[in-house]
């Protein structure tokens, strides 16, 4: 009888253990999933973050070469902290000579001396080439064109 008893004890102590046991693998997986569920929300958070620095460019005809150099430099540093590439592709082919590209785009005065010629830059979403994402939905290449204005003085 007291065998029994013991035998008793014993497989409540094991069903008891393998209830918790089951109850911390539970939870261990249903934490996983919320974690994962984070992770991807920030994910989805972080690329809405980035692209809305190119957005802002969306059919504007306007755009400065500051501008541009700003756009361009935070692209670098992105890049450089995510293992990632983003392309800007300007009318003058390289984003690398940033003082360049400024200085070329200052306002001159026309032939005829009746006019300042200002050069701005425009981007087009309805263009396809203009601004290309990647699989996961963030911007890899925006592409800027010329666009110059003549304006009395």
């Amino acid at each position: 009888m007291e065998n029994a008893s013991n035998a008793l004890i014993i497989a409540g102590t094991v069903l008891i253990a393998l209830i918790i046991i089951s109850l911390g693998v539970y939870l261990a997986v249903s934490n996983s999933r919320i974690q994962q569920a984070y992770i991807e929300n920030l994910t989805t958070q972080e690329i809405e973050k980035f692209n809305n620095k190119f957005l802002v460019f969306n059919n504007r005809d306007n755009i400065t070469a500051q501008e541009i150099v700003t756009l361009i430099e935070f692209t670098k540093q992105f890049d450089e902290k995510h293992g990632t590439t983003t392309e800007i592709q300007l009318p003058t082919g390289s984003s690398t000579d940033t003082i360049q590209f400024i200085q070329n785009s200052q306002p001159v005065l026309d032939s005829t001396k009746t006019k300042m010629k200002y050069t701005y830059y425009k981007c087009n979403k309805g263009t396809l080439s203009d601004i290309v994402y990647n699989s996961q939905g963030r911007v890899i290449t925006i592409k800027f064109q010329k666009n110059e204005k003549l304006v009395d003085i």
